[in-house]
């Protein structure tokens, strides 16, 4: 994973400016605030850096990336510059980012704190 964006993506998570979901990329309630999931910060920092643009379904409920509710859209991984290590790390093992966010209701800051050490 690219440097610069391992700590873009830890920074956001510490920030305190992302409030967390699970089980998708960015959920938005009734009154348009969102939360996001672990990947769904990283997803955020990629529309910001590069302008493309959250999709929603037809309740504008969920937001995707082409396609991509769940999991990482291709263009973001490229993005981020993640080996198939690493999203393995992120997305596949049971006790990764999605693990601990989805399953294990980890905080962002223990999210953030896997991804210094292990990414």
């Amino acid at each position: 994973m690219k440097s610069d964006v391992k700590k873009s993506w830890v920074d956001a998570l510490e920030s305190g400016e992302y409030p967390q979901t699970t089980g998708c990329l960015l959920e938005q309630d009734c009154y348009g605030d969102c939360s996001y999931c672990a990947l769904g910060v990283l997803v955020d920092l990629y529309v910001r850096d590069t302008n493309a643009e959250w999709q929603f379904d037809t309740d504008d409920v969920f937001g995707y990336m082409n396609g991509y509710y769940m999991t990482l859209p291709p263009e973001v991984a490229e993005w981020a510059g993640i080996s198939e290590d690493d999203r393995y790390l992120i997305e596949i093992a049971d006790d990764g980012v999605v693990g601990m966010n989805d399953s294990y209701g980890k905080s962002f800051g223990e999210i953030a704190g896997f991804i210094k050490e292990k990414l």
